[in-house]
This record gives structure tokens, C-alpha cells and sequence, in this order.
């Protein structure tokens, strides 16, 4: 048998020793601590598990370059999508979060969320959900910026299905009834179209409706400065009806794209609406004069 001192020499040795390994370990975990910390801050912050951003305020907006001869253009205040417009896209973004915004055309059944993935054909066959659907969805070009309306790129290209062959009647799902803009009625009576973002509400009025050939680049989403009058005026010979809206050199353009069987059964034939970028101030504000156009440029498969 051990003499007793021994026995409580080798127990408080063993205090002693666990006592220094367990202030060691919570020292180390501190110190990974405040490096943690300080590290998060030099990279901008903690991360967040908000996974759906909250709306920016109005003010939350680029600001111009220094340049003093730089003139920043205005597209009018940011507009936070109103709270149930806001409640649909999250609905949805809470599923897939490849869904970037909302378009609705009035009088139509165009009202559905907006996808991006990072090509132009996945949505093509696919539901917001990922699953396969004949119909796909509708899709924003993958070029496109997003974010706010000083964000976009100059040219906003959404891409839908026409489920529906029998040009401009009022049925289909996807853009089938984007083709009710080949009546003048329908035309004259629909003048805006409401395209948002997780970030920004916006309204854009209807410049140009048009059969085309995929000759016509006009998913071009950043047209050069030097080839930006030619792109417009190219879609405005093309177009059915003649508008007095104006398009300037900044103006922000939104491209709806289908595809249709109007004139024969090639599939290198289109039906597009283009809009521009437009303020709550400019809706009504003037009376836009509106025509039919008697000899619009044709595609060049029609004889």
C-alpha cells in the first residue's frame, strides 16, 4: 500500500494539470474568437441567414462618378416593390433563389415571377421550381445586371413561351398573350408594362411591337454608344404601329421576346415588345400619339 501523502500529492497534481489544459483550450478558443471577429469586419461584416434582401431604401442609390462633366442620367427615386408584390417574389425566391424579379402586362395573363440562371436555356423547360415543365418559364437573358433600375443594363431581355400558335387572341400561357399587341385595340389600351426586381419597382411604356427574323440582334443588353440610335430606329421600322415616345441615348430599354409562326413555319421568326424605362411622374403625364404603321419592315424571309 502507497503511503497516504503520496496519494494526495498525485491528486492535486491531477487537478493541477486539468485545470491548465482546460484554461489553455477556452484561452485558444477566445483568441480564434476575436480573430473571427476582426477578420469579419475587415471583410465587410458578419454574415447574415436573411437569404431574401429586405427592399433598399430610395436613397440607396449609385452615386454619380467625380467627373464634373459627367452627367449622371435620372431614371426617377428607386421604388421598393410594394409589400405584396414583394411577399410574391420572396414566396418564390424562398424556393429558388434564381428568381430576380416579376413582370405583369394589364389585361393579360402575363403575371409571373422572373428567373436568371447562368445561360438561356435552362429555363426553357424547367418551372421556378427546377422541375421539368413543358412550358419553361420566364427568364431574364443571363447578361443582364440586376439590382435597382441604376443597375440594369441598357436592355432588359426577358424570353417567354408562346403556348398558343393563333396570333393575337387573348389565351396561352407564358407570352402566348404577348401576341394581343398585334391588335391596334389592345395596343392603344395597354401603353405600359410593369417589370420589377427584388430591389425595384418599375413602370416602362411601349415604344415599339414587331415581327422580326433573328437577323435583328435586339437581345443586345449593352449596345454600344455609337450603335444604340441604329438598334432603336431599326425596332421602331420594324414595328406595327408608330409611337410618339421618344427614346434618348441613356434610356433604360426593357425587351419582351416570343416566338411565333405568323408568317410561315420557320422557327427563325419572333414577336417583340419593347419598352422603355419610364417614372410614376412621366405615366399620363402626356397624351402619346399612336398609329398604325402602313409598311413596316419585314423579316427577311418574307418575300
Amino acid at each position: 500500500m502507497l503511503p497516504v501523502v503520496k496519494l494526495k500529492h498525485n491528486l492535486i497534481d491531477s487537478v493541477f494539470m486539468r485545470f491548465i489544459s482546460r484554461f489553455f483550450m477556452i484561452f485558444a478558443v477566445f483568441l480564434c474568437g476575436i480573430f473571427y471577429l476582426m477578420n469579419a469586419v475587415r471583410l465587410g461584416g458578419l454574415p447574415t441567414q436573411e437569404a431574401f434582401p429586405e427592399p433598399p431604401s430610395s436613397t440607396d442609390v449609385e452615386e454619380a462618378p467625380e467627373d464634373p462633366s459627367y452627367v449622371y442620367p435620372d431614371f426617377g427615386e428607386v421604388s421598393p416593390p410594394e409589400y405584396s408584390l414583394y411577399q410574391k417574389i420572396k414566396k418564390i425566391y424562398d424556393i429558388n433563389s434564381e428568381t430576380v424579379g416579376w413582370v405583369t402586362i394589364p389585361g393579360t395573363n402575363i403575371d409571373y415571377p422572373v428567373m436568371q440562371a447562368g445561360d438561356n436555356s435552362y429555363y426553357l423547360d424547367k418551372n421556378y421550381d427546377r422541375r421539368y415543365k413543358f412550358s419553361g418559364s420566364i427568364f431574364l437573358d443571363y447578361r443582364n445586371g440586376l439590382g435597382t433600375r441604376y443597375d440594369l443594363s441598357q436592355n432588359s431581355v426577358l424570353y417567354g413561351h408562346n403556348m398558343n400558335a393563333d396570333d393575337g387572341k387573348i389565351s396561352g400561357d407564358m407570352f402566348a398573350q404577348l401576341m394581343a399587341f398585334s391588335s391596334y385595340d389592345f395596343a392603344k389600351e395597354t401603353p405600359y408594362i410593369y417589370f420589377s426586381t427584388r430591389q425595384d419597382q418599375m413602370i416602362y411604356q411601349v415604344f415599339a411591337i414587331f415581327y422580326t427574323d433573328i437577323k435583328f440582334y435586339y437581345i443586345d443588353v449593352d449596345p454600344s454608344a455609337a450603335s444604340f440610335n441604329a438598334f432603336i430606329n431599326e425596332a421602331k421600322s420594324r414595328s406595327l404601329y408608330n409611337y410618339s415616345v421618344p427614346v434618348e441615348m441613356e434610356d433604360r430599354i426593357l425587351t419582351l421576346s416570343t416566338c411565333t409562326y405568323h408568317y410561315n413555319t420557320t422557327e427563325e421568326q419572333r414577336f417583340v415588345v419593347m419598352a422603355k424605362l419610364v417614372t410614376t411622374d412621366d405615366v399620363g403625364a402626356e397624351t402619346v400619339q399612336m398609329e398604325l404603321n402602313t409598311q413596316p419592315k419585314q423579316p427577311d424571309f418574307v418575300e
